[in-house]
């Protein structure tokens, strides 16, 4: 009994003066008091980085921080909550680690790692009010972790037993919810079966919308109407041959990539921009708007009039938009595209119709007879209520995140 009294009490001193801080599978004691939130610009793990160019501030975590990769979530799940405490990014510790869960507590100014999300691919989806992050693992099904590491990841629901028997390539690509947050849409793989649909937060059960004869892959619930649901037709490894399976053209010279679908009418095929090319989709936070890049840029489909047109004009890989539609951010690759190439990222004011870089040059993560593993694509997106731009970077062969104040930009692109 003295014994656990002395930890006790030490677990106590520590909590009073702010929490214990975290190295890899070890557990923490938040800080009980309430006080101010830190910010990137003040707090003792990221540091400066001005843009060469174009002089915009940016504060990057420490590279190693936590982990030797540290990097944004897709773009489409913006990773920070909305009132700024807490900001979650994936960890690899080697090059070829899965990827695992950390997040940085803003009030604590402690960074929290969860080796135990290990195995959540891209999947992570954060809950913008209470922070807590939700993702999918195969050999466990759907998981809610919250930011408060003494506690442990929550099974919400198993693997559905109605998924098909053998390999199971996918759960979900990256996890979105219905406006009532009860459900969360999944397209899902086991051998070369394709099918998609619907999980139940509360009971767990599975509802299928789909089956599909191709790889349809980062499908998202419409944030405002629930339906239509977005899907995109993506490229593929068949199972049994071994064949890399590209997206179609269809013999109407339709690029087969964009897809609606809804639990009524089924599959709805969307014609590019002038009929071209498109790749990186995302839904405007008012839901009447899909935007996606093309070969003009980002355009912009309209649910209610069908019609298209281009919002942001110029190169553009990867884009996200902020929730009024008046900014948004891209990531372009700077020379011959490889999965670790050169990058750079870039804000645009719609008002003014002025571009800004954001960061000029990300150099190589590794040459391109040497592809990377990890995915170290920028992925620049707008998070904690459109007040910053998280993206990926590299410094000296490490990724790393970075989070740039919009303030700034929007005054710089007047």
């Amino acid at each position: 009994m003295k014994f656990k009294s002395i930890v006790f009490a030490l677990v106590t001193l520590c909590v009073a003066f702010g929490g214990l801080p975290v190295t890899q599978g070890q557990t923490a004691v938040p800080a009980k008091s309430v006080g101010t939130l830190k910010t990137p610009e003040t707090s003792r793990h990221f540091i400066k980085y001005v843009d060469s160019k174009s002089q915009v501030v940016s504060w990057r975590l420490k590279a190693g921080e936590v982990a030797m990769n540290q990097q944004t979530f897709y773009f489409v799940n913006p990773s920070m909550s909305n009132d700024g405490r807490y900001f979650w990014f994936y960890c690899m510790f080697t090059m070829t680690d899965s990827k695992s869960l950390a997040v940085i507590d803003f009030l604590t100014d402690e960074i929290y790692h969860f080796p135990k999300t290990r195995g959540c691919g891209f999947s992570a989806m954060v809950d913008y009010e209470t922070g807590n992050v939700w993702y999918v693992n195969k050999s466990e099904g759907l998981l809610c972790q919250s930011p408060d590491p003494t506690q442990k990841a929550r099974l919400v629901a198993g693997v559905p037993k109605n998924f098909p028997k053998g390999y199971l390539y996918q759960i979900a690509c990256h996890l979105t919810w219905d406006p009532t947050h009860s459900k969360f849409f999944l397209d899902s793989r086991v051998d070369n079966k394709f099918f998609c649909g619907t999980l139940d937060i509360k009971t767990g059960k599975y509802t299928k919308w789909a089956d599909m004869d191709f790889m349809f892959n980062h499908a998202q619930f419409n944030p405002v109407r629930g339906e239509p649901v977005f899907l995109c037709k993506e490229f593929y490894v068949d199972s049994v041959t071994k064949e890399k399976i590209r997206i179609p053209t269809g013999k109407d010279g339709v690029y087969e990539r964009l897809w609606l679908l809804t639990s009524k009418d089924g599959f709805k095929r969307l014609t590019p921009y002038k009929n071209k090319y498109a790749t990186h989709e995302w839904w405007s936070a008012s839901g009447d708007n899909l935007y996606y890049c093309c070969g003009f840029g980002v355009a912009r489909y309209n649910l209610d009039t069908e019609k298209q047109d281009i919002v942001f004009p110029g190169k553009t890989t990867h884009a996200h938009s902020s929730s009024d539609d008046k900014y948004f951010v891209c990531d372009r690759s700077e020379g011959p595209w490889y999965r670790g190439c050169a990058w750079s990222v870039h804000f645009y004011n719609t008002v003014s119709k002025k571009e800004i870089p954001i960061v000029t040059l990300i150099p190589a993560y590794n040459a391109k007879e040497n592809e990377s593993k990890i995915h170290p694509d920028p992925h620049p997106q707008f998070v904690g209520s459109d007040r910053y731009i998280a993206a990926t970077v590299n410094i000296d062969g490490k990724t790393t995140v970075q989070l740039t104040p919009v303030k700034e930009l929007i005054e710089k692109s007047k």
